[in-house]
């Protein structure tokens, strides 16, 4: 995630850097339009604005790819997240099953033990029986 971050940021100041080509470009380009001193051909005219173009595209083509890991970047973050919480309904879950367990222990040792009453009293019944 860290190498995702430094890639983004790189991209970001990228970005930067050709925004500010751009700018200078376009700058230098109507100062020279409008400059009375200085006259372009068309072929530099053009040679400009074929520049201006494939540094728009590079811009437009980074801005994208910069989406693209922001997008990725915050579904690995949602899944850090869900498997966060995961873990924990799971230990809940093992809480729980453990305590379960040791009512179930404690319910069959009462079971035993009332059973063995059952049986005691079903024997003292049986011998008063016998004694009438």
């Amino acid at each position: 995630m860290l190498c995702q971050t430094s890639t983004v940021y790189q991209l970001q100041r990228r970005v930067w850097t050709l925004k500010k080509q751009l700018q200078r470009l376009v700058r230098t380009l109507k100062e020279q339009l409008h400059s009375p001193y200085l006259h372009l051909d068309l072929n530099s005219l053009y040679q400009l604005q074929r520049r201006v173009r494939t540094l728009r595209e590079q811009l437009q083509r980074r801005d994208l790819h910069l989406d693209l890991l922001r997008r990725k970047l915050s579904l690995q973050e949602d899944n850090v997240r869900v498997k966060s919480m995961l873990e924990t309904e799971r230990d809940e879950a093992n809480l729980r099953v453990k305590k379960l367990l040791k009512q179930v222990e404690r319910l069959q040792l009462q079971l035993t033990d009332a059973r063995a009453q059952a049986r005691d009293l079903k024997t003292q019944l049986g011998d008063a029986a016998e004694y009438k």
